[in-house]
Formats: C-alpha cells, sequence, structure tokens
C-alpha cells in the first residue's frame, strides 16, 4: 500500500550579509570630519550600518551595537592594550551617537574604538561585525621665551616642547616644527638652531631651541606650526615687545 501525502521542508535560512559601517554626518559644517579614519578626541559621532538579507526584508532585523574606548600601541591596527569596563555606548538603536573621550575612565589616552555589531534577521540569524577605528588628536606643543629682557640686537633664545599622544609613550614623537618670527615691519627674522638639553624620563616629548637677533624695535611675534604623522596641527604664539637699548650716560670726571 502506497501512502500519499505532503510533507513541509523549513527552508534554509541564511544569515545577513554584514556590508560595513559608516559615519553619520549632518552637513551643518561642511569643513567637519565625516569619515570613520579621521575621529578625534571630543568628536559627536553617529554610526549606521548596511546590510543585505536574502530571505527577509531588512526592517525585520534586529541591530545591537557594542563600542568601547580602548588603548593600542600600533594605531588600532592590532594589538589593543586595555580597554573601559564599561561600554561607550550598548543597544539597538539605528543611528547610535555619542562622544569620543578622550582618556579612559581608569586612566590613559583613548587611541581606539571597537565597533562590535550584530545584526539578527526575524528567524535569529546572526551576522556578526567587528571593527577597530583608531582616534587621533593633534600634536601637544608648548612654546617659552629664555630671557626676561628684550633688547634690540640681544639674541633671544626660544623654545618648543612637543608631542604626539597617538604615538607610543616610549618612543620619540613623529612631529615636524616650522617656525617663524615676523617684527613690525612684518620681515622675518632668521633663526639657528642650537643644542637642548633632553628629559630621559619623558622620552614622548622633545625640547627644541631657536636663537635670533631683533633688529626691529616693536611687537614681535614668534609662531610655532607643529604637524604630526596624520597631518593634524597645533600652532602657538609668542608675543612680545623689543625695546631699545638703555642710554648711556655719559659721566664726566672732574
Amino acid at each position: 500500500m502506497v501512502l500519499a501525502g505532503c510533507m513541509y521542508f523549513d527552508p534554509i535560512n541564511r544569515r545577513p550579509d554584514m556590508v560595513q559601517v559608516d559615519r553619520v554626518c549632518d552637513g551643518a559644517d561642511p569643513a567637519a570630519p565625516c569619515d570613520l579614519s579621521d575621529l578625534h578626541h571630543g568628536d559627536r559621532l553617529a554610526l549606521t550600518e548596511t546590510f543585505h538579507d536574502q530571505d527577509s526584508p531588512g526592517d525585520h532585523s534586529v541591530v545591537q551595537w557594542q563600542v568601547t574606548p580602548c588603548d593600542s600601541t600600533d594605531g588600532c591596527r592590532r594589538t589593543i592594550v586595555r580597554c573601559d569596563g564599561h561600554q561607550l555606548y550598548e543597544g539597538n538603536e539605528a543611528v547610535p551617537s555619542f562622544v569620543v573621550p578622550g582618556t579612559l575612565k581608569d586612566g590613559g589616552p583613548v587611541t581606539c574604538l571597537v565597533v562590535e555589531l550584530k545584526v539578527f534577521d526575524n528567524r535569529g540569524a546572526l551576522a556578526p561585525g567587528y571593527n577597530m577605528y583608531a582616534v587621533h588628536d593633534g600634536p601637544s606643543l608648548v612654546l617659552r621665551r629664555g630671557a626676561f629682557t628684550t633688547t634690540l640686537e640681544t639674541p633671544i633664545d626660544l623654545f618648543a616642547t612637543y608631542g604626539d599622544p597617538d604615538e607610543a609613550p616610549q618612543q620619540p614623537p613623529e612631529v615636524t616644527l616650522r617656525w617663524s618670527a615676523l617684527g613690525p615691519s612684518e620681515n622675518q627674522a632668521s633663526l639657528s638652531n642650537f643644542d637642548v638639553s633632553q628629559d630621559p624620563a619623558d622620552p614622548a616629548h622633545v625640547t627644541v631651541g631657536k636663537r635670533f637677533v631683533p633688529m626691529e624695535v616693536g611687537p614681535w611675534d614668534v609662531r610655532v606650526r607643529a604637524t604630526n604623522a596624520h597631518d593634524q596641527t597645533d600652532e602657538s604664539h609668542l608675543r612680545f615687545t623689543v625695546e631699545p637699548p638703555p642710554l648711556q650716560r655719559l659721566v664726566k670726571v672732574p
């Protein structure tokens, strides 16, 4: 005897295909960074994801985000030193938004954001995603003048101390400096180098010295621009007034 009937097979449910994570920008400031490769401390960051589900509409899927601030020693490429115990963001908003912090809760710089993303379709299939994004910051720069007096035709020593929080603290920073010294007539004075002793206990900061001789009386503006390996800059000004030399009185001896 042959039994007739039908059998139902549940079709294979394929998990969604993760495409990418993108940064959402409001367009209010065209000059504002709008790329995940250009993150800075203090940035307001909004994220969105793109994925494709072959078996169900995308609006039937649930997206779960987890964003963790971390510290990395290799520019957030592979090595993570430590991360905060609490996530910067955790939830299922379509466009999560948060501010990139400068430091971890237990101390240390935030140099990396770890973004973990899980997409569940309406039948529970999971598409996991894991991304690491470097957080850059401009170089640090402190400018000071060595001499307490600024007199015409008298050498003036200038010092610039710089660093880069994006680099490993045990290595000298990859920062270039551009100097200019403008006098009252807007003419630039020539600057010469001189050796400065470094602090061996602080290899992450370097101090360089410049010397110049002002040939004009009046206001001067010394400008130094520091540029790091990510083309981020910091500029400092040192303004002072050059005075004429004191008048020497002739004393007549009877």
